[in-house]
């Protein structure tokens, strides 16, 4: 199990390269990971998830605070592409292929994302209207990097497109295909657990 970050540019899918050197943030670790997996000559599984949000992770817990009070603004000018999949259609799409057989499982990388192109403005602009805030502003990249830390601005301000249609091809249906419908989900059950 690790991210889209293990791949290759462009539109991450089943069928992308992994990253063969220049791995950065959480890549180092998932792509260490198959090289041990793969020296060991055992079959093996890549799920490779895009950014989870709703309840019960960090993504909500600690960037809708403070979006809510207007202070999480937009990295850059946000037309950013987010790998993004609501927390309940990532363990749905994982309990769903456990029901795979090995064959097939083992065949390709799996990659567990809405596939939306949402960008980082449309994620944070329609998050703000939802909660109440105000329209986040913009500021430059390196402002978020010294602000934020590089880690996080430059995971926040990536353009990763996906497609997850070898997953879909599976029968898999999302209960929430984009943040048109995940994200007031996602605020509502935060809300109510608040």
């Amino acid at each position: 199990m690790s991210g889209v970050d293990d791949f290759d540019g462009g539109v991450v899918s089943h069928v992308s390269p992994y990253l063969t050197g220049g791995a950065k943030g959480f890549a180092c670790i998932g792509l260490s990971v198959r090289a041990e997996l793969l020296s060991s000559g055992r079959p093996f599984v890549s799920t490779h998830l895009g950014t989870v949000y709703g309840p019960g992770k960090a993504f909500a817990a600690t960037l809708f605070p403070r979006l809510a009070k207007g202070r999480l603004p937009v990295i850059g000018d946000g037309a950013n592409r987010l790998p993004l999949i609501h927390v309940e259609d990532a363990a749905r799409a994982l309990v769903h292929l456990s029901t795979l057989s090995t064959e097939h499982l083992t065949r390709h990388p799996w990659i567990v994302t809405d596939g939306t192109a949402t960008t980082q403005r449309e994620l944070l602009e329609l998050g703000a209207k939802l909660l109440g805030a105000p329209r986040p502003k913009s500021i430059p990249r390196w402002l978020a990097s010294w602000v934020a830390g590089s880690v996080a601005a430059a995971s926040f301000s990536r353009d990763v497109p996906t497609d997850p249609s070898a997953l879909v091809a599976t029968g898999f249906t999302f209960r929430f295909p984009s943040i048109a419908t995940g994200l007031p989900d996602a605020i509502t059950r935060l809300k109510v657990a608040a």
